[in-house]
C-alpha cells in the first residue's frame, strides 16, 4: 500500500510520486530567496559607492526624503486619527534626523542626536505596532506607512555612514608630511582603520569569505 498525502483544502490525493516535485518547489524556493537577498545586497553597496561618490547630492536626497516623512507624518495624524504617541514619537525621531544631516557626511554614532535616534525608532515601532494591533488597516497602507514614514530616512543614514571614511579633520591642522598616509591617500579619509556602514560591513565579509577559500 503506498502512502499518500492530503490537501487540506479539498482533500484530493496526492500520489507519491509528485512528492519530487513538491521537493523541487523548496529548493527552488530557497534558491530565489537567496538570489533576492544576493541582489539586494548588491543594490545596498552600489547606493553607499554613489553615496562616498557623491556626498552633496546625497544630502539633498535624504532631506527630500525627510520632508516627504515628516509631512507622511504629520498627515497620518490629522486626516487618519493616529494617536498623539505616534506622532510625537515620529517627529521627534525627524527632529533627531535633522540634526543628524546638519552635519552630514559626517555621522557620530555616539552623538546625543544619532543615539537618540536609534532610541526613537525602537519607540515609534513599539507605539505604531500597538496601534496597529488595536485598529484595523489593510496591509498595504500599514506597510506605505513604515517605509516612508519609518524606515525611509534612517535607512538612508544607515547607508550613508560609510561616508564618514572620507571626511577629512579639519579641527586641527596637520603638517603637510602627515596629511597623507604611505599609500598617498588623505590620512582622515578612506585608509582610516575605523570605518563604518553597510559597505566598510560587507567589505569584511567578503575579506573573510576569500581568506577563508585561501585555507582550503
Amino acid at each position: 500500500i503506498h502512502s499518500r498525502r492530503y490537501i487540506a483544502a479539498g482533500g484530493l490525493p496526492i500520489a507519491p510520486a509528485k512528492m519530487f516535485l513538491y521537493l523541487l518547489s523548496w529548493i527552488s524556493t530557497f534558491l530565489l530567496a537567496l538570489a533576492a537577498l544576493f541582489c539586494l545586497a548588491a543594490g545596498i553597496y552600489q547606493l553607499a559607492e554613489l553615496v562616498e561618490e557623491y556626498t552633496v547630492t546625497s544630502k539633498k536626497v535624504i532631506f527630500a526624503q525627510f520632508w516627504v516623512a515628516t509631512i507622511g507624518i504629520i498627515g497620518a495624524y490629522l486626516f487618519e486619527g493616529f494617536p498623539i504617541s505616534v506622532f510625537l514619537c515620529g517627529i521627534a525621531s525627524h527632529v533627531c534626523y535633522f540634526v543628524i544631516l546638519g552635519t552630514f557626511p559626517f555621522i557620530s554614532m555616539t552623538s546625543p542626536a544619532f543615539i537618540g535616534a536609534v532610541g526613537l525608532l525602537f519607540v515609534h515601532h513599539y507605539v505604531l505596532l500597538g496601534y496597529f494591533d488595536t485598529v484595523w488597516y489593510p496591509f498595504s497602507e500599514i506597510l506605505a506607512y513604515i517605509v516612508l514614514c519609518v524606515w525611509m530616512v534612517p535607512f538612508a543614514l544607515f547607508i550613508s555612514l560609510s561616508a564618514n571614511d572620507y571626511v577629512l579633520p579639519l579641527t586641527s591642522p596637520m603638517p603637510a608630511s602627515s596629511q597623507y598616509g604611505p599609500t598617498g591617500m588623505p590620512a582622515g579619509g578612506k585608509s582610516g582603520n575605523k570605518r563604518a556602514g553597510v559597505k566598510a560591513l560587507m567589505d569584511s565579509m567578503l575579506s573573510m569569505v576569500s581568506s577563508g577559500k585561501k585555507h582550503f
